[in-house]
């Protein structure tokens, strides 16, 4: 819910509303229309709105208000009392802005400061931050250390590890999850969810820790830290060897797990970076022997078929394809180009009987 809009009379009901305030209500507009604000708003908003009537003009307070549904929902509030010419109250306009995602997105900037101390920590004098989720524009410089510089934004080469090279020390893979098809591992998948199955090395199944622990290696930088579920960390481990983990929630299902507290889990990243900066020197990269054979296999016979048409890349069954490369980096480059093809391909809804 956006932009929540609620405009209360003196006598305290509700004249005008709009759709986002609504669907926070679970009410269409027409019931709160003419009905008292203290029995259809919840009592955090009324309370807002009481101090809206002694102060006359509130800005940026922030309150958790309860759904209908039952939900916490923080909501940034403004608002105002109108008067008239004659200073007589005519409205009280309350607004209101769902700052749910900025919460999350504080989270997650908790969980990457922590491992970020935890390297200055041991002593580092460097420290590049690759946002790499989603649309990869996640995270908030001004809410990082000053000392780290930031990449942010999707459309970069080498996606996830842009910037690597053999200047840096090591790696740390922050807020990382299972390769597509692990069991009881929290969102697994690979690159993209839906059009992708799976992707192999080598006739080996990679998710994105393999991958990007190959490129780290072709580049001599060994991967120090890895941190998600458990399934991706004993995943790493099995890849790695003796690289430092941190398990912040044990997998149930895809889409179900059993959670570590926040602050214990930021105290043991930072523990665990703090240790894996420390071990750098000891740590071998994890290195993939050209020539390097690069399979993938989709969900769709359309995608494997365009793929095709990539110079060097054939069939190797009705939804699969390979390419075979001099060196990992030339295969990790294909398979972007692969994916940005399956992104574009729309499969038309089935019409069949």
């Amino acid at each position: 819910m956006t932009g929540a809009l609620v405009v209360v009379s003196p006598d305290g009901k509700v004249i005008l509303t709009n759709r986002a305030a609504a669907g926070l209500l679970g009410l269409k507009g027409e019931e709160l229309i003419n009905r008292h604000a203290a029995e259809v708003l919840p009592p955090e908003m009324t309370v807002v709105i009481s101090e809206i009537l002694k102060r006359g003009e509130i800005r940026g307070v922030e309150r958790t208000v309860t759904a209908k549904d039952g939900k916490k929902v923080p909501l940034l509030f403004s608002g105002i009392l109108m008067r008239s010419d004659g200073g007589r109250p005519v409205a009280t306009v309350l607004a209101a802005q769902d700052i749910s995602g900025q919460r999350l997105a504080e989270e997650k900037i908790k969980v990457f400061s922590d491992a970020v101390a935890g390297a200055f920590d041991a002593g580092a004098e460097a420290v590049l931050v690759n946002d790499a989720h989603w649309y990869m524009n996640n995270l908030q410089i001004e809410k990082l250390d000053r000392r780290v510089r930031l990449v942010s934004g999707h459309n970069k080469p080498r996606s996830m590890m842009f910037g690597i090279d053999g200047l840096y020390a090591a790696a740390f893979f922050v807020g990382y999850h299972a390769a597509a098809g692990a069991q009881a591992a929290v969102l697994n998948h690979t690159m993209i969810g839906r059009q992708l199955l799976n992707v192999y090395v080598n006739g080996e199944v990679a998710g994105e820790t393999r991958l990007n622990a190959a490129l780290a290696g072709h580049h001599g930088v060994p991967v120090a830290l890895v941190t998600g579920d458990d399934a991706v960390c004993e995943e790493a481990k099995r890849l790695l060897g003796d690289v430092e983990t941190v398990a912040v929630k044990e997998g149930i299902d895809k889409y179900t797990a059993n959670l570590v507290a926040p602050e214990i889990a930021q105290q043991r990243i930072r523990e665990a970076a703090t240790n894996a900066a420390k071990r750098a020197g000891e740590l071998k990269p994890y290195v993939v022997e050209p020539p390097v054979t690069l399979g993938v296999d989709w969900n769709s016979t359309t995608i494997a078929a365009a793929c095709e048409m990539i110079p060097g890349t054939k069939l190797a069954g009705p939804r699969e394809v390979e390419y075979t490369a001099n060196e990992f980096p030339e295969a990790l480059d294909v398979l972007e180009v692969m994916l940005y093809i399956a992104s574009q391909i729309v499969e038309r809804p089935d019409t069949y009987d």
